[in-house]
């Protein structure tokens, strides 16, 4: 057997749990999630500061943490949920926009305000088990899902049990009327320990679970709603121009000279996409992987399209980048041999770069009569087709 070690203890009044190693992390989420469950507070990590977290349905452990943050009046407290699924289905987030945003920013620096209406807030917090006035806002509830792992698998074992965790973040100002922070935040597990020593609150938390150093930074706040919008409120661990980069969905078609296939699908994805409600998102773009900069579409390609009632539009071939690969969120080839040339230019596109038609290889019509580009154009539409069709699916399952 394996020895346990005895928990670190350090020069504070809080024992620390380190999360360093498979059998001290195990002890330690166990230890934590106890310590939450039991009404206590524990310091947690996530990627912008450590946290004390506690239960959200204990009367007793809500006024502790509001009492440990020292803010002259019980502010908003966040949800931190242990994926972005949950957090999804118990807030209720439908809009696509919205749960793509999610699923690119959770587990993240990034706290949401979903706003709702009375009745929707009374759904959720039914779903939490939470009473009003703990995570409510003027316009809506706040969640968050934290990156560390060991945060997580707390969160995870106590959420099995239906038990919802809020926190906040370790300051590194004592505590005091004003409830003022300073602007950074605990960055690691010994200067939150020292922050609530030296308030003179130490007694108040169990344990701490030393994890990854945080940033030291607060969360980026990102309301979303109403309709499909979305608004960075506060910048922290991301800034805004980040967050407007995750709100787009990026896809991306390639294929060799970029003067026939990947427009000629490019075209399809936008003209299907167009009768997609709340997919204004989703941007569309094409390239080639031995393409020259500004060659018009063939003439052939814009017929086929034509007898399809999909209008090409304006379109001058891009040579492929490592940079529109980096871009993309979903990246669909002509062949083989363009995949294996989109994989080489970026290696970690590998998990989002495939084959379009799952069947095989879409050969070139270049060169052809008429009739071969018509019977590309029918074959694309199919395979643009069942790829949208997947993406969209895969948003309603996250």
């Amino acid at each position: 057997m394996i020895p346990v070690p005895a928990p670190i203890l350090r020069p504070v009044a809080i024992p620390t749990l380190d999360s360093g190693n498979s059998v001290e992390r195990s002890r330690a989420e166990g230890e934590a999630a106890a310590a939450v469950r039991d009404g206590r507070l524990v310091i947690l990590p996530t990627e912008t500061v450590y946290g004390v977290a506690a239960s959200a349905i204990s009367p007793s452990a809500l006024d502790t943490l509001w009492r440990v943050s020292g803010a002259a009046e019980r502010s908003a407290l966040a949800w931190h949920a242990p994926d972005p699924i949950s957090l999804t289905e118990v807030l209720g987030v439908t809009r696509p926009q919205h749960r793509h945003l999610i699923s690119k920013l959770a587990p993240g620096p990034v706290t949401f305000e979903v706003l709702m209406d009375e009745a929707a807030r009374a759904r959720a917090r039914d779903q939490l088990g939470i009473p009003p006035g703990v995570l409510d806002t003027a316009r809506g509830i706040l969640a968050r899902v934290p990156a560390p792992a060991v945060t997580r698998a707390v969160l995870a074992r106590l959420w099995e049990e239906r038990l919802p965790v809020v926190m906040i973040g370790a300051g590194t100002e004592i505590p005091g009327g004003s409830g003022k922070r300073g602007p950074a935040g605990a960055r690691d597990v010994e200067e939150a320990a020292r922050w609530l020593e030296r308030a003179g609150m130490s007694s108040e938390v169990a344990l701490a679970v030393k994890g990854p150093r945080a940033r030291g930074a607060r969360s980026t706040l990102v309301a979303l709603g109403p309709s499909d919008r979305y608004e960075v409120v506060r910048e922290g661990g991301l800034e805004a121009r980040f967050i407007d980069r995750a709100a787009q969905r990026i896809i991306l078609f390639v294929c060799s000279g970029n003067t026939c296939r990947s427009p000629m699908a490019a075209a399809i994805a936008r003209h299907l996409l167009a009768g997609r409600a709340g997919e204004s998102f989703t941007i569309i773009k094409s390239a080639g992987t031995s393409a020259s900069s500004g060659s018009p579409v063939t003439d052939e390609s814009v017929e086929s399209l034509r007898k399809l009632g999909i209008n090409l539009g304006p379109h001058r071939s891009t040579p492929l980048t490592r940079e529109l690969i980096a871009e993309a969120d979903a990246i669909f080839t002509m062949t083989s041999a363009h995949l294996a040339s989109v994989n080489r230019l970026d290696p970690e596109s590998a998990g989002k770069a495939e084959l379009l038609d799952p069947g095989g290889d879409i050969p070139d019509p270049i060169g052809g009569p008429q009739h071969l580009y018509d019977e590309t154009a029918l074959r694309l539409r199919d395979a643009v087709g069942s790829r949208l069709d997947e993406i969209l699916r895969k948003d309603e399952d996250e």
